[in-house]
């Protein structure tokens, strides 16, 4: 029974959804079967790591004591259970939604032919759904859903031809747009990692038709996602982006927060893609987003969790740009929002970044001491880190033996993909500066030109740095 559909999703919900729950099956209009009670009393007691705990035989004596096992029997039991549990995450659901219920109202009144309280449910669902702050793509697939029912009622009053057949029209477009739009920069998102090629359909021709009707970019469940997906695939990427930026910020709290938050996601990928490719000026502007989208709570889980990749990202942007303080802060204040699974880790990861950029070098040495290297990416960085330490503490024989063994671990992670050239051309450029004549001019400047052309090169600042000290 473990490894049963019931079983997982029993044990996957909260002890508050279980609470509910025990509510639920007990209602007679819900559930009018003794053993879906007695099964759920059994399993919302026991330890789901107990195995024995969790055998049909073992279940079948509670819940059916002094019978004789019966496989159908069971499978009943535990199949109406399940469909109890879904009913249930179903019925929770559509309660969290406000407005999905009042529209549900409506229907109810307009499928019953009672006109006064259609209108009196209508102008209620209408009016909350004009009160509410976001002005999302849920936004306006609401809208054309109430304005279909203002239709549907005007049709079949057979009084008089609907006279919202116009308004109907016009919504209809800005849900389509603002969902086709967003669907299309979910969808570069996964096919620039994935190397997946998606047929966009009509995506063109709503790219014309927003050219030729302008007042479509006044709304932001519109603009946001038009401008990012002409940042990501035109021309002019940058002038698209410095178009998109300033309304993310603006209309931050007037979108839902997973909306919002993929919005966030989509403009980090962006400017991790340009500094990745050299443009230093996107350390500022990923700084500023992970700034924002933590203290407003936006790149934070459902679960009121920080994920150690943001945490560690923020911290670095922030090194980068040498805001230390407001590193430090930062870790101190969010540590304890991340999984405990990596919060020692990646906490003492982000503490030797800050100590590393105030030359606090042997400091740095013992924390990473202390790091967990299982995880690839925190293990990359705190090679880098070395890196930086033993060049800055003048260990050059330490620092030619530690690039080669770096160099063999880069060789062999075949999980790396682009990454890799990035982290070849940093040890290629590092043992060059170590190497380059302090009195060759000439030998200078050719390698600060191939420093500075070369991509991927995320180091470049660094490397010519060290340069320019020779």
């Amino acid at each position: 029974m473990r490894s049963s559909k019931l079983a997982r999703l029993f044990f996957s919900l909260s002890k508050l959804e279980h609470r509910a729950l025990k509510k639920f099956v007990r209602s007679p209009y819900y559930n009018k079967r003794g053993d879906v009670v007695s099964l759920f009393d059994y399993l919302v007691k026991i330890d789901p790591s107990d195995y024995k705990s969790l055998q049909k035989e073992v279940v079948y004596a509670k819940v059916f004591p002094k019978e004789k096992y019966n496989s159908d029997k069971f499978d009943y039991a535990m199949s109406f259970l399940l469909k109890s549990i879904e009913q249930f995450l179903i019925e929770q659901r559509t309660s969290r939604d406000a407005l999905k219920v009042q529209i549900a109202m409506v229907q109810e009144y307009r499928r019953l032919g009672l006109p006064k309280h259609f209108a009196k449910a209508f102008r209620y669902a209408q009016k909350k759904h004009l009160e509410q702050p976001y002005r999302d793509t849920r936004f306006h697939r609401y809208d054309f859903r109430l304005e279909v029912e203002q239709y549907e009622f005007e049709s079949e009053q057979q009084r008089s031809v609907p006279t919202n057949l116009q308004t109907l029209n016009n919504k209809l477009d800005l849900q389509y747009i603002a969902q086709k739009l967003r669907h299309s920069c979910l969808s570069l998102a996964h096919q620039s990692v994935y190397k997946t090629e998606y047929d966009t359909g009509l995506l063109d021709m709503v790219f014309l038709y927003i050219e030729q009707t302008p007042k479509m970019l006044e709304y932001p469940a519109i603009s946001l996602y038009y401008y990012y997906y002409k940042a990501v695939t035109s021309p002019e990427k940058e002038a698209f982006y410095q178009k998109f930026k300033p309304i993310l910020f603006a209309e931050t709290d007037r979108f839902a927060h997973a909306e919002m938050r993929d919005l966030y996601l989509l403009a980090i990928n962006y400017c991790v893609k340009k500094s990745n490719e050299g443009q230093q000026q996107y350390y500022q502007e990923l700084f500023d987003l992970f700034r924002v989208g933590i203290e407003k709570n936006i790149l934070m889980d459902n679960d009121g969790r920080l994920h150690h990749f943001t945490f560690k990202n923020a911290v670095r942007m922030a090194v980068r740009l040498k805001e230390l303080d407001w590193a430090s802060n930062f870790v101190e204040d969010y540590e304890a929002y991340i999984d405990p699974l990596h919060q020692d880790a990646y906490v003492n990861y982000a503490k030797a970044e800050i100590l590393v950029a105030k030359k606090e070098y042997q400091t740095a040495l013992v924390l990473l001491q202390q790091i967990d290297y299982k995880d690839l990416q925190l293990n990359l960085g705190a090679k880098m880190m070395l890196l930086k330490i033993y060049y800055a503490l003048d260990e050059y024989d330490v620092l030619e033996s530690f690039l080669s063994s770096f160099q063999t671990f880069i060789r062999r992670k075949d999980v790396l993909g682009y990454h890799r050239e990035n982290y070849k051309n940093i040890i290629k450029f590092t043992q060059k500066v170590l190497t380059i004549s302090p009195y060759n001019k000439k030998a200078q400047d050719q390698l600060r030109e191939q420093i500075e052309t070369t991509k991927p090169l995320t180091e470049k600042a660094w490397l010519l740095q060290q340069l320019d000290q020779v």
